[in-house]
Parts: C-alpha cells; sequence; structure tokens
C-alpha cells in the first residue's frame, strides 16, 4: 500500500488516470484531480504531527516561563491555531472536498500565520529599541520625550506598535473583503470539484496578490531586524569576551546563531511563498505541476513555523539555576546585558 502511494505521490495523475473515481477519506492516497490528492494527504499528516509537535513546545514554554514575555505567548499561540487550520484544510481537500468551508479555513490560516509571524517580528523590534532607550522614567515623561524628538528609539518603539496594528489590520479587511466579494454569488463546479464567482472572478486572484505582497514585506522584515540583531549579539558577545566573561559571550553566540537560522530560513520560505502566490494573477497559468500545495503551505509554511518553536524550546534543565541553557534564560540575560550595556 506505501509502495503504491509512493508511486502515486512521484508520478501523479498520468498513473491514476486507469483507476476508478475515489470518494471522501479513500482519496488520501489518491493520484486523481488536477492536483493529486496524495500530495494533500502527504501534506495532512505532515500537518498534523507538526501542530502536536507545536502543542507539546508550547506547553513546555508556558510551564517554563509562563506569561513573562507575553508577545512571544501569543506569536505561539497564533501559529499553533494557524497549524491547526492548515491541517484541516489538508485534510478536507485529500478527501475531496473543496467548497466554501475550505476556502474560510484557508485563509483563516493564512491570516493567523501573518499575524504570529508578524507578533513575533516585533519582539525583536523591541528588543533592538530597548537596547538603545537610556532611561525610562514616567509613561508622561516618555511619551513628551517620542513628542519632542528626544528619544529617537523611544519613538521607533511605539510606532512599531501601532504599525503592527495597522499592517495586520490592512491584512485581515482586504483578505475578508476580497473573500466575501468572491464568494458572495458563487456556484459549485462539480467537474474541478471547486467553487466559482460569478460577479467577482478576480477577487480570488487578488487575494492572492495581497498575501504574496505582504508575504514579500515579511521577508524583508526578517532580512532587515534579523540582520540587526545577529549584528547586535555578535558585538555584545565579543564585548563580554573583552571583558573575561566567557559564559556570557557563549550565551550571545549561541542566540546569534539561532536569531542567524530563523532569519536565512523565514526570509528563503516568505520569498518562495510570495512569488508563486503570484505566479498564477501575473501569468496567468496555474501554479507549475509539482509545487503546489508544496510551496504555497507545506514546505513554506510548515518548516519555518516548526523551526521557530524549535528554537524557543526549553533546552536541558540539567543545569544549574545560574547556567540554564534553555531559550528564555538565554533571552532574559540577553536583554540585561543589552540594557546594561546601552546605559553605560
Amino acid at each position: 500500500m506505501w509502495i503504491s502511494a509512493l508511486a502515486l505521490l512521484v508520478v501523479g495523475s498520468p498513473a491514476a488516470a486507469a483507476l476508478p473515481q475515489c470518494e471522501g477519506t479513500g482519496c488520501f492516497f489518491s493520484g486523481e484531480g488536477r492536483v493529486p490528492y496524495v500530495w494533500f494527504g502527504v501534506s495532512a499528516i505532515l500537518a498534523w504531527v507538526a501542530f502536536t509537535v507545536e502543542l507539546v513546545l508550547t506547553a513546555l514554554h508556558f510551564r517554563g516561563s509562563g506569561l513573562s514575555r507575553p508577545r512571544v505567548c501569543a506569536a505561539q499561540l497564533l501559529l499553533s491555531f494557524s497549524m491547526f487550520f492548515r491541517a484541516l484544510w489538508f485534510s478536507r481537500r485529500a478527501s475531496k472536498h473543496n467548497n466554501v468551508a475550505e476556502l474560510v479555513i484557508n485563509r483563516l490560516s493564512i491570516l493567523l500565520f501573518f499575524t504570529g509571524f508578524t507578533v513575533y517580528l516585533e519582539t525583536w523590534l523591541i528588543f533592538l529599541s530597548r537596547a538603545k532607550i537610556l532611561t525610562s522614567s514616567s509613561t508622561l515623561q516618555t511619551w513628551r520625550n517620542c513628542w519632542m524628538r528626544q528619544n529617537s528609539s523611544l519613538c521607533s518603539l511605539q510606532a512599531s506598535h501601532i504599525w503592527n496594528v495597522v499592517i495586520n489590520a490592512t491584512v485581515w479587511l482586504l483578505i475578508t473583503a476580497l473573500s466575501v466579494s468572491y464568494l458572495y454569488d458563487y456556484v459549485y463546479d462539480a467537474k474541478s470539484h471547486s467553487v466559482r464567482s460569478i460577479s467577482c472572478p478576480r477577487c480570488n486572484e487578488g487575494g492572492y496578490t495581497v498575501i504574496s505582497v505582504f508575504c514579500f514585506l515579511l521577508s524583508i522584515g526578517f532580512l532587515i531586524y534579523g540582520c540587526r540583531m545577529f549584528g547586535l549579539m555578535r558585538s555584545l558577545g565579543y564585548s563580554q569576551r573583552q571583558l573575561g566573561n566567557s559564559r556570557h559571550d557563549t550565551v550571545f553566540h549561541q542566540i546569534a546563531r539561532k536569531i542567524g537560522l530563523v532569519l536565512g530560513t523565514c526570509c528563503i520560505c516568505f520569498l518562495l511563498r510570495s512569488i508563486f502566490w503570484l505566479w498564477e494573477p501575473i501569468s496567468g497559468v496555474y501554479s507549475p505541476y509539482g509545487t503546489y500545495p508544496f510551496m504555497h503551505y507545506t514546505v513554506t509554511g510548515i518548516l519555518p513555523s516548526l523551526l521557530l518553536f524549535a528554537v524557543l524550546a526549553p533546552g536541558s534543565q540539567k543545569r544549574s539555576r545560574g547556567q540554564r541553557s534553555d531559550s528564555g534564560a538565554q533571552w532574559t540575560e540577553a536583554s540585561q546585558f543589552s540594557t546594561a550595556d546601552a546605559t553605560a
């Protein structure tokens, strides 16, 4: 059974032309369809495994640090929900379902994915801004300093909250509006097992374009702030080495390596996702055979999400209290030393 499924995965529809029509969950390992259902089936298995792993890592994170880092916790929860809806969507598509419910689930997973990564990206911007803030007195004085342009780092920190909310609200409103317009008066095409809009057939491609543009912007954001974070951690590590503090030198360089890994993976995956989402609106033809759903969802969605959870996962707890190596302890130490470095 598994050998035949692997053969269908490789050769796709041509090998399955003579097979009878599948129905429901029997399509999970079928090569039928313009996009072979087996591709959705394999992606569904990977997504459910990733969702399980993310749930376990999220539970460990809450157990270790609780709500001490609310933005990181919020990013993990958003990405976990996104992975759940993605796994559900893969399973539905692998079972030959492609109706309104599947479109809604798909869009919800995309929006949660985008919001989760923008929330996590904001933690990098906050870290960079806090490393430059000299002092913080009262809230009134803080806003006065920003208004009088006496603290540009503080202004950028406050602006990051506003821009993050504005960008996410824009994405959610645009995608929701285009989806509602597309589904306002739709018909179900039994031949292709999909829905088709009558009054706004271009709204679906408009949604593709919006998703592509914001995936590209997310890739650029990770590139810019990831490089700044990487450089900051490396410089702090070298400064600690010169002070003879080898333990903190090691901590900063470990964080720098993790940031570099997240930076490279997210930039590449989000850029690829942007390219393939824009393929149909620009070329007018469907995504190249063999790339959908892998380059739209499976590889470019599961890989960066799992990597982020792995980087934030608690490490070994066997060391002494002063030498804990989990990500949370390293991040706290890095925050303390970066702030101290800025105020010196």
